[in-house]
């Protein structure tokens, strides 16, 4: 996977997240609530290797991909896409 699709994967995981939730991103991940804002809106277009990275390794361990297991918000896990909608 390029660089590219890496931090566009990331980025769309982050636009996912609700607004109200940005605050526990943040809090997971070390990254401010502003800089958060920032590379969802497209302000900042080229965020640090190390904020990308840890913005997967959360989305990965609320996901159940990988990372360590942490309490995480209902609000912010993935649909489980095995379960059918009624």
């Amino acid at each position: 996977m390029s660089e590219l699709q890496f931090f566009d994967r990331v980025l769309a995981r982050l636009r996912a997240v609700p607004y109200t939730d940005l605050q526990t991103v943040a809090d997971a991940t070390h990254v401010s609530l502003s800089n958060l804002r920032k590379i969802r809106y497209g302000e900042v277009k080229n965020p640090g290797v190390q904020t990308v990275q840890a913005l997967d390794d959360y989305f990965a361990r609320i996901d159940g991909t990988g990372g360590h297991p942490c309490p995480i918000p209902e609000s912010l896990r993935s649909p489980d896409p095995t379960v059918k909608k009624s």
